[in-house]
This record gives structure tokens, C-alpha cells and sequence, in this order.
């Protein structure tokens, strides 16, 4: 008896001690409790399944086989079909049933559980979270009918206590993820709007400068021989004016944070006119080819907004194959989501420069960059309800991906 306990207690550690070392990722961290639950206990298989639905599904999350040395997942069975199988789960610490076929508590999974994988004995324990039940650790037998002892059932309940603990450790790294993540999103918003606001001021001034000095330039031009030099001067400065006044553009684009929605636009109509077009502006050295498979698809971006993000995307992979190469577009619809790709073959981007190319007034584009391409891309997409992100490596191109909710599929 004491070489029992002393087994028992050995068993326990090596569990305590493998899951706290295990991955944080509940299906990872399983691996060690069930295939030491099975050891010590000498059972064919473990598995752990969750309660899902309000008790009206099982869903598998790992089940360790130790005759094969192979772990399964996925499997769902509808517990509402099994009520008497329920009530014990909710009613006891432990279920033991040594003739699984029989009990009266597990015979209802005859049909569609034991018989077809040959489970004559289960010992399954409920794993609590908070204090409701919220998933079973399952010990099954496959060979002759053994009584389960108070040694087995105890080390069943340690195995569930674990289990609980791990769920709960994973959703605990789960929220502080994501609590981190709408923390950076929170900042960034606020940043995005200082910097709106300030560029929409800065927009203003600078636009009435520029008015003025296009005005005099207008007047004192008018006033000069066309084949001067004093003409062309004041022609280089008209066309300094004009790309002023682009800037002024795109800094008024940017500070229009939120503002961005206008007519829904059928995605996938729109792209099919306009991309032949918008190509022909990339050059010859730049080989477009486009998948629109989206379908019929609005989403809460006006044409001229959905130009200029495909613009700035396409101009940016132009640039990031300065001899040329492959531009691919796509369009597809995911549920109620469209995806819109845009992927070259180009430079790529290394992990710093990935972090800050949605920033504004972030370019590395030295002597033509303002910075404010991608901050409006990102801007207008955000405002659209959805997210854009980004898969690039040096050498390797960049791939963005866009991802809007879609807002009908019929006009109006």
C-alpha cells in the first residue's frame, strides 16, 4: 500500500511539474497531462473535452491513445442526446462506471461512443472554472470490466483540478493579450487624432501660402518674355505650387480620420473596371494579374476612397521592385468578410520597418516619401470596420491583406 501511495504522489508531481513547464496553449499543455494520466493509470486513453453551448455539446479537445502513441481532437458529441450522462457530470466528483455498456449513467453513449472505439470502463471527472463545470477529463478502458479504486479516483480529481488550472492560466494570458493589444489600439487612436487635427490645421495654412505664392507667381509670369529664364524659373515654381498642393491633399485625406465613408462600393465591379486602368499607370516593367472572385460585395468605402487605397498599395509594390517584377491583386469573400490582397515579388521589409509603415510621416522613401500613404490606407480601412496587416520579409516581397465587413450584397 505505501509503494502505491508512493507511486501515486510521484505521478502527481511529474503532472504538476510537466504542465507548469507546458506551452501555453491549452491543446499543447494537454499533451503531458493526458499521456501521464494514461500512464499512471493504465487506462487505453485521456482525453479532455469541453461543455459547449450550454450543455449541448461535447467538443474534444485532446484525447491521448497510449496503445498508439497518437493524439486526436475535434470530435464533437451532442450531450443534449445523453441527459442521464449530464446530470452525473453536474451532480458528482467523480463517475465511475466499471461496465460503461450498463451503467445506466454512461449506457446512453453506447451507440455513438463506446461501441464504435470498444469502451467497456470510463472514470471521468468534471473540470471547474469559477465554479462551473466547463469541460470533462475522460479515462477509458477498452479491455476487461475493473473496479476504478479510491487511489484511481483520487488522482482522477487531481488530473481535473489541473486541467482547470490550465484552462484558466490560458485564459488569463488570453485577456492580458488582448487587453495589451486594445491598450496599443487605444494609443495609437489617440495619436492618429493629435496628429489629424494638427495636420488638418497645418493643411489649412499651408494651403492658403500656397494660394498666394500661386497667385503672384500667375501675375508675375504673365508679366515675362516666354523665352526668358525668369519664365522657366516661374514655371519650376508653378509646378512646386502644384506638388504643394498635393501634399495639402493628402494631409487633408489624413485628418479626415473617420470620415472616409461615403456610397458603399460593389467591390468586386469596381475592381474588375478600374484595375486595368490603374495598371496601365505601374509601368512595363510590372506584370499585374488579378483574381476578383469576391462576388456581388459592398462595403462602407466610396469609390474614390477604395482608388486611392488600391493606389497606394499598388505604387508602393512599383517602388519595392525598382527592375520590375509581379504584382498579384485578389478579392474573395470569407463569410461575411471580403479579403483584398495586394502581393509583389519585391525588396520586402525587415521586422522594423514593418512595425512603423503605418505610421504617418514614416517613409523610406527619401527623396519623394511624405509618409502619408499607408497612414491613410490604414485610416480608411479602419473606418470601413475592418483591419489591414502585412506578411513581408527581405528578398522575399510584402503581401497586405485587407479585411472589410461586408455591408450588403445588393445595392442601396
Amino acid at each position: 500500500m505505501a509503494t502505491e501511495l508512493s507511486e501515486l504522489e510521484s505521478a502527481r508531481l511529474k503532472l504538476v511539474r510537466e504542465a507548469r513547464a507546458a506551452d501555453p496553449e491549452l491543446a499543447r499543455a494537454l499533451h503531458q497531462v493526458t499521456r501521464v494520466a494514461a500512464g499512471t493509470l493504465g487506462v487505453d486513453r485521456c482525453g479532455v473535452w469541453a461543455i459547449e453551448e450550454d450543455w449541448r455539446k461535447l467538443r474534444c479537445i485532446l484525447l491521448y491513445d497510449a496503445r498508439t502513441g497518437q493524439y486526436a481532437s475535434g470530435q464533437v458529441l451532442q450531450l443534449s442526446q445523453f441527459p442521464a450522462y449530464a446530470v452525473a457530470l453536474k451532480e458528482r466528483r467523480v463517475i465511475t462506471a466499471e461496465d460503461a455498456v450498463k451503467d445506466p449513467r454512461t449506457r446512453e453513449l453506447n451507440d455513438s461512443y463506446l461501441g464504435p472505439h470498444g469502451i467497456t470502463g470510463m472514470m471521468d471527472c468534471p473540470v471547474y472554472e469559477h465554479g462551473d463545470v466547463v469541460a470533462i477529463v475522460c479515462h477509458e478502458r477498452t479491455g476487461p470490466n475493473a473496479p476504478w479504486s479510491k487511489r484511481d479516483q483520487d488522482f482522477a480529481g487531481s488530473v481535473a483540478d489541473i486541467v482547470g488550472q490550465l484552462m484558466t492560466q490560458v485564459a488569463s494570458l488570453r485577456f492580458e493579450a488582448e487587453l495589451h493589444t486594445l491598450r496599443e489600439e487605444l494609443a495609437q487612436a489617440r495619436v492618429m487624432d493629435s496628429l489629424g487635427r494638427m495636420a488638418a490645421g497645418v493643411a489649412h495654412d499651408f494651403n492658403n501660402v500656397l494660394s498666394g505664392v500661386a497667385l503672384a507667381v500667375q501675375v508675375l509670369d504673365s508679366a515675362l518674355p516666354a523665352d526668358s529664364a525668369a519664365h522657366e524659373a516661374a514655371t519650376d515654381i508653378q509646378e512646386l505650387v502644384a506638388r504643394g498642393a498635393r501634399l495639402v491633399k493628402q494631409l487633408l485625406t489624413f485628418a479626415r480620420q473617420g470620415a472616409y465613408a461615403g456610397i458603399p462600393v460593389e467591390v468586386g465591379a469596381w475592381m474588375r473596371e478600374m484595375l486595368p486602368r490603374i495598371g496601365r499607370s505601374l509601368g512595363p516593367d510590372v506584370a499585374l494579374t488579378t483574381d476578383v472572385a469576391c462576388g456581388p460585395a459592398y462595403v462602407a468605402l466610396d469609390a474614390p476612397v477604395l482608388e486611392q487605397i488600391l493606389v497606394n498599395l499598388m505604387l508602393n509594390a512599383r517602388d519595392a521592385m525598382p527592375g520590375g517584377g509581379q504584382l498579384e491583386i485578389r478579392c474573395w469573400r470569407n463569410g461575411d468578410r471580403l479579403q483584398l490582397s495586394v502581393r509583389d515579388n519585391g525588396l520586402g521589409m525587415d521586422a522594423a520597418t514593418r512595425q512603423q509603415i503605418f505610421e504617418p510621416f514614416f517613409t523610406t522613401k527619401r527623396q519623394s516619401g511624405t509618409g502619408l500613404g499607408l497612414a491613410i490606407v490604414f485610416g480608411a480601412v479602419r473606418s470601413a470596420g475592418g483591419t489591414i496587416a502585412v506578411e513581408t520579409e527581405p528578398g522575399r516581397g510584402s503581401t497586405f491583406v485587407l479585411d472589410l465587413p461586408v455591408v450588403s450584397e445588393t445595392p442601396g
